[in-house]
This record gives structure tokens, C-alpha cells and sequence, in this order.
């Protein structure tokens, strides 16, 4: 078993065009749109990380996927490689904004899946933000993300959407027409409300009240998520700490007939079959 040491938290977040250098080579981070990778890619993407990397990987708790051990010639071809699985951003700026976590047990087509698009798409029209500032896309009937690390949320309450603020105990009321346009607005009064040592919305929230119509609507309670196994989202694939070889991961996938797998930010994989 890997262990994963304790290190002080980084100002800036790797990336794929912008990796970070380690003690055991490059490492890069991988934001699959939507958490998602088909096995194919998955499959491509476990040989790289043994072929041009030490063979590790990392799921991290904003379902990402980090890669260590590169050196800068490895590093070229991976950047090849990866935008010809089209899991790449076209450009360096969009993949440092796309910083969205979308609740693992979305349905193709649904709300989730058409604000984490439409979101992708407005990524220009955001503030200039820090680097670890973050969204989650929580707008299942129940959400599941309540603990996970993210800076504006979009998630579900009796009477419908709501867009809230991290660490404000209510939200604001939204329609899937109108929810973006509330994230922007909530996106630029954090960076005209923030001191330049603040990165963090619930930062701000704690030094300035958020206007009274921000603060309406109490989200549903969280679903339980954490159990290995079988369930009625299909398998969650337990990974300790978030790290577990390539090959690995691999093999467990092509022994459940995976077609797809999804990244879930609790040191989980959800594998779906045909």
C-alpha cells in the first residue's frame, strides 16, 4: 500500500499544460469533463502513465486525475497523446478556469450534464479568480458533493435549483435558464468583496453578509455515498488514499466490463458496464 504524505497546500493547481515539478519528476493533472473517461481512453491513458511516468496514479478529491514521473521530453508526448483522446482543453486558460466537480451519478442529458456544458462554454465571462477557486454541479434529487472542496454551488432544494455561496447555509433560487447567470454575478462579488490573501469564497462570507435574496432556500440533506460495491448507482471501486498503479486500476476495470468509468472526489471510481 502507497502512503501519501502530508504536504502544505500549493497556491496554484497543476495542470496538463502547466505541470509541477516533484521530487519524482513532473506531475500533471488530468479534468475530465464531467469526471468521465470511456475505457478506451482509460485504457490509453494507464499504458501512458506506465510508459512515460512512474506508472502511478493519483484520484484526487476534486475528481481529477494527477500523473507523476515525467521528465520534459515524456512530458511533450503525454501532452500529444492526451489531446488526441480529446481530454484536453483547447488552450491553457480554459483548462486552468474549467475547475467544476460534477456529482458522479449524473444521467446523459440531464440538468447536471446541461449546466456543466453550458458552465464550459461561459468560462469567459468569469472574473479573474484564484486558481483553486471552484464550482460544484450538485443538482441531483439528492446532493452528494455537500463535502467536497468548491466555491459556488449549484444544487437542489425543496422548490427547485439553487446557486449558493460556500459556507452560506442557504442559497439562492434559480431555473436551469437563469442559474449561470447568478454564478457569474456571485463569481464577481467575491473578487470585488475579497482581500488579495483571500482565495476562498467562505473566506469572504465570513467578512461580509451576501445580499438577502442569496439567502433563501436550505438545500436537501446529502445522500449517502461512501460504501463500496454493488448500489443503485452501480460500482464504487474504493482506491485508499486516492492512489493505485495504473496497471491496476486497468485490470479492475476490464474485470468488471467497464465502458465507462467516473471519478468521484472520495478516493472512489464508479465503473459503469454495456
Amino acid at each position: 500500500m502507497f502512503t501519501v504524505k502530508n504536504k502544505k497546500p500549493i497556491g496554484w493547481c497543476p495542470s496538463v499544460y502547466r505541470p509541477m515539478q516533484t521530487s519524482d519528476g513532473l506531475l500533471v493533472r488530468l479534468r475530465p469533463h464531467l469526471g468521465r473517461l470511456t475505457f478506451v481512453q482509460l485504457s490509453s491513458l494507464c499504458k501512458m502513465a506506465s510508459r512515460l511516468g512512474n506508472g502511478l496514479l493519483d484520484i484526487t478529491c476534486r475528481s481529477n486525475i494527477q500523473i507523476r514521473g515525467f521528465s520534459t521530453d515524456t512530458h511533450h508526448e503525454f501532452v500529444a497523446a492526451i489531446k488526441a483522446l480529446r481530454l484536453l482543453d483547447k488552450d491553457y486558460e480554459t483548462e486552468r478556469r474549467r475547475n467544476i466537480t460534477v456529482t458522479p451519478f449524473w444521467i446523459a442529458g440531464d440538468e447536471n450534464v446541461q449546466l456543466a456544458n453550458a458552465l464550459v462554454e461561459r468560462l469567459h465571462e468569469l472574473p479573474s479568480l484564484p486558481d483553486k477557486f471552484g464550482f460544484i454541479i450538485d443538482g441531483g434529487k439528492q446532493p452528494c458533493l455537500t463535502d467536497t472542496s468548491g466555491d459556488i454551488r449549484i444544487e437542489r432544494s425543496k422548490e427547485g435549483l439553487i446557486v449558493r455561496a460556500d459556507k452560506s447555509i442557504k442559497g439562492r433560487s434559480v431555473t436551469l435558464e437563469t442559474a449561470l447567470d447568478h454564478l457569474i454575478e456571485m463569481a464577481e462579488w467575491f473578487v470585488q468583496h475579497r482581500m488579495p490573501t483571500q482565495t476562498r469564497m467562505a473566506e469572504v462570507v465570513s467578512d461580509y453578509d451576501l445580499p438577502s435574496d442569496w439567502t433563501q432556500s436550505v438545500p436537501l440533506s446529502t445522500q449517502q455515498k461512501n460504501k463500496n460495491g454493488v448500489n443503485l448507482y452501480g460500482d464504487l471501486i474504493a482506491v485508499p488514499a486516492g492512489r493505485i498503479l495504473a496497471s491496476k486500476l486497468k485490470e479492475i476495470c476490464a474485470r468488471r466490463s467497464a465502458k465507462e468509468i467516473r471519478l468521484t472526489p472520495w478516493y472512489r471510481v464508479r465503473v459503469l458496464g454495456s
